[in-house]
């Protein structure tokens, strides 16, 4: 019985090794772009060794921080219009939060908006109004911006 037991582990180890060969040349043939270039980075590593270099390059989980101090320190260019402006924070937001609900993630953007504007009275403006939404918080920036030019 033992021997039995001995020969179906390794025969479902070898099982296994083809799957993650089979696994590696699909990723490896699937590649393109910067993520190919990583490939020639680092050849003869192991299908668990890429995924985690492909994971830590390319994951959401690492790049969180990344558009999160891109919110921070946004601001509002001097040729992009306010809808533009909306679009970004909202896109930023999105992927600096995902795991946070989407209630929360339009408050984020909301403020990250107004806070990216180029103009502290209309900050200000904006903020006294307290628009609960993005969309809210835009309509009124580009009321306010017709009427202060």
């Amino acid at each position: 019985m033992r021997a039995d037991v001995s020969r179906q582990v390794r025969g479902g180890c070898d099982v296994q090794r083809v799957e993650h060969r089979r696994q590696a040349a699909h990723l490896y043939c699937s590649l393109v772009g910067t993520a190919e270039d990583l490939l020639y980075l680092t050849q003869g590593i192991t299908y668990a060794e890429l995924t985690e270099r492909l994971r830590q390059r390319f994951g959401t989980r690492e790049q969180h921080e990344k558009f999160r101090l891109e919110l921070k320190f946004r601001s509002k260019k001097s040729t992009e219009s306010l809808q533009h402006l909306a679009g970004v924070e909202q896109k930023l937001t999105r992927l600096a939060n995902q795991s946070a609900d989407v209630a929360t993630r339009g408050i984020l953007a909301r403020d990250g908006f107004i806070d990216a504007l180029d103009d502290r009275q209309l900050q200000i403006d904006i903020r006294r109004q307290n628009p609960t939404l993005l969309d809210t918080a835009l309509t009124l920036a580009m009321k306010l911006d017709v009427l202060t030019r």
